[in-house]
């Protein structure tokens, strides 16, 4: 495990273009400073969190980051690479004086602004394919299109009596994907559409030479007549997100299970560093 020493991470804040778009040219960047954070994401509709606290930031930037409309991109990993951990709308930022320190923690959506503003107000036409009215949905959402495009591929059928866009775009989006068995999240900036026991991506291989720590085990399943859940804990893997697979390989257990939640936690000056995935048989 050579290649995951050495922590490393990097912070960037600016001002988006629209819901989605992140300007790094014109981005402040933090990188040699305390940062500590804990990131949440799941596949549920509401916006992924994060809350991210930085040491020291000069008194600039600690006044800079409290104006409204910022996005925050966090990318985290090791002196050989980092990968991004998050990305989304800051929805609060303040600064305390603890000691000789300034501590400025800065809470943050994914997808935040678009998920609570973004509004549609069109009617389709009797027999438009609901494959089309997704696609003008996901467009008027602001996000990236995400596996769009693949997802498509199984929203079949029509409306027979026209579909009506009246107001916030996740209620439209969510009756459409309902009424052919998919649902959907949104997973740093983009759009994922997936069915009821679907995945995205390729498998994620989880063993000791990859950083799993300790011995995964099972609880309790997240909903009645679900399968039991899995609980593993590996080296902070910014790859692993929500919907994808990952093949875990340890003494006890063994085989695919698809991700449902992910917490990465970490802190550059010596705490936690570390990803907590739950996952179920896949």
């Amino acid at each position: 495990m050579t290649q995951l020493l050495g922590r490393k991470v990097r912070v960037l804040v600016a001002r988006p273009v629209g819901f989605s778009k992140f300007d790094g040219n014109n981005a402040v960047s933090i990188e040699d400073l305390r940062v500590e954070f804990k990131v949440t994401k799941t596949l549920d509709k509401t916006p992924n969190t994060s809350e991210v606290t930085i040491t020291n930031l000069n008194e600039n930037h600690r006044r800079g980051f409290e104006r409204k409309g910022l996005k925050f991109l966090l990318e985290a990993g090791y002196e050989s690479g980092v990968q991004r951990i998050f990305i989304g709308d800051i929805r609060f930022a303040k600064s305390v004086r603890q000691g000789a320190d300034w501590r400025t923690t800065l809470q943050s959506g994914d997808g935040e602004r678009a998920y609570r503003f973004a509004d549609l107000a069109k009617s389709f036409k009797g027999g438009t394919k609901k494959s089309d009215v997704l696609t003008e949905l996901v467009s008027a959402m602001g996000l990236g299109s995400g596996n769009l495009e693949d997802a498509k591929k199984n929203v079949t059928g029509e409306f027979v009596n026209g579909f009506v866009a009246n107001g916030d775009v996740q209620g439209s989006l969510t009756k459409v994907l309902d009424s052919v068995g998919q649902g959907w999240s949104i997973q740093d900036g983009q759009l994922q559409i997936l069915q009821r026991k679907g995945f995205v991506g390729n498998t994620i291989l989880l063993n000791e030479n990859s950083g799993l720590i300790g011995t995964p085990s099972f609880g309790a399943p997240k909903e009645k007549g679900d399968r039991p859940l899995l609980t593993a804990r590996t080296l902070l893997r910014g790859n692993i997100r929500p919907g994808r697979v990952v093949s875990i390989r340890s003494e006890q257990i063994n085989g695919p299970f698809r991700v449902i939640k992910v917490t990465h936690e970490g802190d550059t000056s010596g705490g936690p560093w570390y990803t907590t995935i739950e996952a179920q048989t896949a």
